[in-house]
């Protein structure tokens, strides 16, 4: 048998047994690998399929060997792995039109028959495969870090679950910016792939929702996810912005319907050797993900490095209210900026979180207040209009008004930063990706003292709402304190996508008025945010059920 007759394509079989003793040892399969029985033209079974294409073995074959491979060949093989298949399905998955390779990228096909083609990306991007026709549905996922699996019960969508390090690398404050001017077309998008980046919640546009979907990842209200999202990355056919470059970097949702952005969207194999793919990182639209030094291996979360906090070494009796106001030291002119600080739960209650002279820092879109983690206060700023803010020495940015639950006898050992949770970064100038080394410092402010946490609850806030015991096992008990006349309300519980779960019709007093709920048995465990509105104010607080 002539090895030539087979250019270039790989063959499927299993390898001969030791010494290349093939009598009796050929086995007809079809292209599929399933046994052809009976053996065409009345030639016997035998117990294997010989791998002929060893060279060193071919020398072993009888005759009647020779022939039963060519018949096997001319008239089960070649008809499907033709020339022009061989390697079909051989190239890279790129970083967004880059040369630089992305590992661990699952491509999964299948054809109209039983046949399929699997193939995983390697370090450097490239994967190989064969498909056996075109206009097929490709389905591409990322493996995270995770040893969980996501859809294991789906052989489509299966893949390893990410870490929030993943969601989150290459996210920052200065991609909200972007988006930002995009939005206001101030600077547009410069590429397609920024676009299709962009559009965080995945609606085939771009829009401010966006900046309150990736708003709500990097302050941690979105812990490892984000919604309607089943990966962290999108990928495309190469062929799609090389060949419509143009209305690809003009709108790419528009070029084909969207379609082609999502897994499982047909794949006409090109002639001219583009099969390869392009990944985009959802959020990244300032392309800082490959220098993104955060999750470098699968345990690491990410750093800081754009502040440095002081804190005075002042202790706490237990139930003492102290007002904590974050300051920035130093003169510093600012485009935006995002941080978060360890305030530990077991020790510490937040009561409540007051902006100071910042544009556009609201609580209700600036901080993290209802978080996975309770140990974390998240905060993030940028203006909703273009440019910068120049922020004067010892400028205050927020107050934290907060209880001590036992005594504490040194805040400067119990508050720090918290870059796991929330990387901090500072930036001068929008886009430029320069992260500032700004000096920050926590003062106590003119609140501390030893008040009642009544008396402290209804000066700081007139209208609250919390519950005890949190975390709770079965019921809890929600507190609403009320200055005013009497009014209606609706107590309401969503989980952290927004989703309604629980509501309740409330009679509210003046003072404070307490109601166990016991249907709080019925929620899953997990993090719940409860809500109600009182004089047009809407009061909310966290709760979790373990």
């Amino acid at each position: 048998m002539n090895p030539s007759a087979f250019p270039g394509c790989p063959i499927i079989g299993q390898n001969p047994a030791p010494g290349c003793d093939f009598n009796n040892a050929l086995t007809y399969l079809d292209y599929n690998g399933d046994p052809i029985n009976p053996a065409p033209n009345g030639l016997s079974l035998g117990r294997n399929f010989m791998s002929y294409w060893r060279i060193e073995c071919l020398n072993h074959f009888t005759q009647e060997q020779h022939t039963r491979a060519l018949f096997y060949y001319q008239n089960h093989r070649a008809p499907s792995y033709k020339l022009d298949r061989c390697g079909t399905f051989t190239d890279k998955v790129e970083l967004e039109g880059t040369a630089t390779g992305l590992h661990n990228v699952s491509l999964r096909l299948r054809h109209n028959t039983t046949e399929k083609c699997n193939v995983t990306s390697g370090r450097f991007g490239h994967y190989s495969g064969l498909a056996h026709q075109d206009n097929l549905n490709v389905h591409a996922y990322h493996n995270g870090k995770r040893s969980t699996l996501e859809f294991p019960n789906d052989p489509l969508k299966v893949h390893y679950d990410h870490t929030r390090c993943e969601w989150l690398r290459g996210v920052t404050v200065d991609d909200l910016v972007a988006i930002r001017d995009h939005v206001i077309a101030v600077t547009p998008l410069p590429t397609g792939y920024r676009i299709i980046a962009a559009d965080a919640n995945k609606d085939n546009m771009v829009t401010t929702n966006d900046i309150l979907t990736l708003r709500r990842l990097i302050l941690d209200i979105y812990h490892d996810f984000l919604p309607n999202q089943e990966q962290p990355w999108r990928f495309i056919p190469e062929f799609v912005p090389q060949d419509f470059q143009a209305p690809f970097n003009l709108n790419p949702f528009a070029l084909l319907g969207g379609a082609y952005l999502e897994q499982g969207s047909p794949y006409v194999l090109p002639v001219d050797g583009k099969r390869g793919f392009d990944g985009m990182k959802i959020g990244d639209v300032n392309f800082s993900w490959l220098n993104d030094q955060n999750c470098p291996n699968e345990f690491s979360e990410p750093g800081g490095g754009g502040a440095t906090l002081a804190v005075p070494a002042l202790s706490l009796s237990q139930n003492e209210v102290a007002a904590l106001t974050v300051k920035l030291t130093n003169p510093q002119e600012l485009s935006s900026f995002q941080f978060a600080l360890k305030l530990p739960a077991d020790q510490l209650e937040v009561l409540e979180v007051q902006t100071n002279t910042l544009p556009d820092y609201s609580i209700e879109d600036n901080f993290g207040l209802n978080l996975q983690n309770p140990d974390a206060l998240t905060t993030l700023w940028f203006k909703n209009t273009s440019g910068t803010f120049m922020m004067p020495g010892n400028s205050p940015l927020f107050t934290v008004i907060v209880k001590a639950k036992s005594s504490i006898s040194n805040l400067q050992e119990l508050i720090s930063l918290f870059p796991e949770i929330t990387p901090d970064r500072f930036y001068q100038s929008a886009g430029t990706q320069t992260v500032q080394v700004v000096p920050l410092a926590i003062t106590v402010g003119p609140e501390t003292g030893n008040r009642s946490e009544k008396d402290t609850e209804r000066v700081n806030s007139p209208h609250y709402i919390q519950c005890t015991p949190n975390p709770f096992s079965d019921a809890c008990t929600v507190t609403i304190n009320h200055i005013g006349e009497r009014e209606e309300t609706v107590l309401t519980v969503t989980d952290l996508n927004g989703a309604l779960v629980l509501q309740q019709s409330l009679l509210i007093f003046e003072g404070e008025n307490n109601y166990e709920v016991s249907t709080f048995k019925t929620l899953p465990n997990g993090t719940y945010i409860v809500s109600a509105k009182l004089n047009n104010q809407l009061l909310t607080t966290r709760i979790i059920k373990n």
